[in-house]
């Protein structure tokens, strides 16, 4: 069975982070406290009135980013569940058409409890391709907090009716790998326990398998760890007809190893330059890692002006813009922190 050490390597990292953080970080990563304990704290630590009011209403409109119709459409969705009498709220999966994390996860839940095998492939086959540190982020951006509990229950509730459904096993098994990266003590045990029986550490799959290898690079791509044999996976994904098919969450390959074609180098770079804006937050940051790849951030400068900066500004800009559009959370916060960048007024997101 899986064994993850990835929870004591974040405590390490967390306490050596947390010996530099001034007074106010260290207050506001107090777990124990609430919303409005903290505010009453910040008031107190606040230099002035005008940051604590600038705090407060920070906090408020965060309260209302996360007021969302998310909690509604898998409150409805559940209720069939127990119900099959219960009729759907009309539109509820019309309602469903972005691509955050969120949304494919309502939509796996949608096809699980109508029965649709295409459909739940489909969105296996999506959610494959996305680090599962985005369910989280997805929580903490998009579900209000005193929610969040329904939510974890629904999500426990039906990881072993996914686990029995009607579809590609081998993408169950991939996903659920995806899944263990999440450091979640139950949601870990519920996995190891359906998964034990087919691997020992890792799945193994031939890469050179189109179905299961060569299609889902974002997938292999951090399990290889010799350059060479990277250097050549990667040569056969661009070489292959799963190319055509590449999707933002996969541009993060891109700092690894161009491709050869310079068609598909201009493709890609337009694609980026000319949808950035519009991007999820786990499309962005696979585009941050691509730009790390000084050959290929050329290509998009010469499309976009906003990436002839150095990665390091990019970064630092994009993160900076993120954390006040509600866009990348925690996550974002803890970016900037690894960047070197400090600024009291942005620690409200960790309220």
């Amino acid at each position: 069975m899986r064994k993850t050490n990835n929870l004591d390597k974040w405590k390490e990292y967390y306490q050596k982070c947390i010996g530099q953080f001034p007074v106010e970080i260290k207050l506001l990563l107090d777990q124990s406290m609430d919303r409005s304990q903290l505010l009453n704290s910040l008031k107190q630590i606040s230099s002035t009135q005008e940051d604590y009011k600038f705090l407060k209403k920070i906090s408020v409109d965060k309260d209302k980013v996360q007021k969302s119709r998310y909690i509604g459409l898998f409150r409805d969705i559940d209720k069939l569940s127990r119900d099959k009498n219960h009729s759907l709220s009309k539109g509820v999966f019309e309602q469903v058409k972005g691509v955050s994390y969120l949304d494919l996860v309502m939509k796996m839940f949608f096809a699980l409890e109508v029965g649709n095998k295409f459909l739940m492939n489909k969105v296996l086959s999506e959610l494959v391709k996305i680090p599962a540190v985005y369910l989280p982020l997805g929580i903490d951006k998009k579900i209000n907090f005193k929610d969040r509990k329904f939510f974890a229950n629904l999500f426990m509730k039906n990881i072993e009716r996914i686990w029995n459904f009607d579809c590609d096993e081998n993408l169950k098994k991939m996903y659920f790998q995806r899944l263990l990266d999440i450091e979640d003590i139950e949601l870990n045990k519920i996995i190891n326990s359906l998964l034990g029986e087919f691997f020992v550490s890792k799945i193994t799959f031939d890469k050179s398998n189109y179905t299961y290898g060569v299609s889902y690079p974002s997938y292999w791509i951090d399990t290889i760890s010799d350059n060479l044999e990277r250097t050549q996976y990667l040569y056969d994904f661009f070489k292959s007809p799963a190319q055509i098919k590449m999707i933002p969450s996969e541009f993060g390959i891109l700092r690894y190893h161009l491709p050869v074609n310079e068609k598909i180098r201009k493709r890609l770079s337009s694609q980026i330059a000319s949808n950035f804006q519009r991007y999820e937050n786990y499309e962005v940051e696979a585009v941050l890692q691509a730009i790390e790849n000084p050959t290929f951030k050329k290509y998009i400068a010469k499309k976009d002006p906003r990436f002839r900066k150095p990665a390091f500004t990019i970064k630092k800009n994009t993160y900076l813009s993120g954390l006040k559009k509600d866009k990348f959370g925690l996550y974002g916060f803890f970016e900037l922190i690894k960047l070197g960048y400090e600024e009291k007024l942005f620690l409200w997101w960790i309220l």
